[in-house]
This record gives C-alpha cells, structure tokens and sequence, in this order.
C-alpha cells in the first residue's frame, strides 16, 4: 500500500508507471534496480532488495550411447564354465541331465567344460549428443518501475 501524507508520496517510495518510459512524471526516476526483475516478497526466505536470478534459460542436454549388435563366435568368446546343481531329496532313480544314477540323497555340483578361445574382439559403438534450451521462467508481465525523487 503507498505511504501517503499531506505532502503525497515519500522519497524513495516506487510504484507501478502505467505511462512509458518518455512519460514518467516529474520528481519521479525510472527505478533501475527494478529493471528486468520480478517482484517477489521478502520476508522468510528473501531480504528486503535481495536481488536473485539470471535471464538465462536452462540447457536440457541429451546424450545417446550404443553398441551396434553383434554375436559373438564361437572363437570370440573368452574362456568360461557354467556352473550346474541339481539335487534329490530322497529315494532311487536318476536325476535329469545327471552322470550319476541310482541312490541319491543329496546331489550334486558340477561345471560345463570349458569354451571359448579368449580371442580379442571389438564391437562398433557410437555417440551423439544434442541440447535443448528451455524457458524456465514463470508468466509474468513487463511494467515500469519509478522511485520518487
């Protein structure tokens, strides 16, 4: 709310032009520290004539990386085992997939033979990157901001 007297408005009050900036009215400056700002009030988390922000935009940039599909051959493949479990609670027979027959009361572990020749192999990749910038400031309107003299 102005601050309002006999005399009108005080020294270093500001308000709102609703002329332009060729029209501002006599005993009455443009306020340059209001100039390409948002009012925001102050109290909690702001001080009175904190000034805060920036006018640029912030960047959203996107990066892609691949590997072009490949199989690998037999000769490619690095040397390795797979490991195998099974195994029987109780009772005779045989297990599937299994070396061993007859009466088992636990099972067993064993591991595949070994495969693969540990050859050197390479795949193709790539990588492209692009960016975006985006507007992150609210709606808002432009007004003239003037301090009495």
């Amino acid at each position: 709310m102005p601050r309002l007297n006999a005399g009108g408005w005080k020294s270093g009050d500001v308000k709102i032009h609703s002329g332009t900036l060729n029209d501002i009215p006599s005993g009455w400056v443009l306020a340059a520290d209001m100039v390409d700002r948002a009012v925001v009030g102050a109290g909690r988390a702001y001080k009175a004539g904190q000034q805060f922000g920036s006018d640029e935009a912030r960047p959203i940039i996107t990066t892609r990386v691949w590997v072009n599909n490949h199989t690998l051959s037999n000769a490619q493949m690095p040397s390795h085992t797979h490991g195998m479990q099974q195994s029987k609670s109780s009772g005779s027979g045989s297990l599937p997939y299994s070396p061993k027959s007859g009466n088992l009361s636990g099972g067993y572990s064993t591991n595949t033979g070994s495969n693969g020749s540990s050859h050197a192999h390479s795949h193709g990749s790539g990588a492209s990157s692009s960016s975006t910038t985006i507007n992150t400031r609210q709606k808002s309107i432009a007004v003239i901001w003037i301090r009495k003299l």
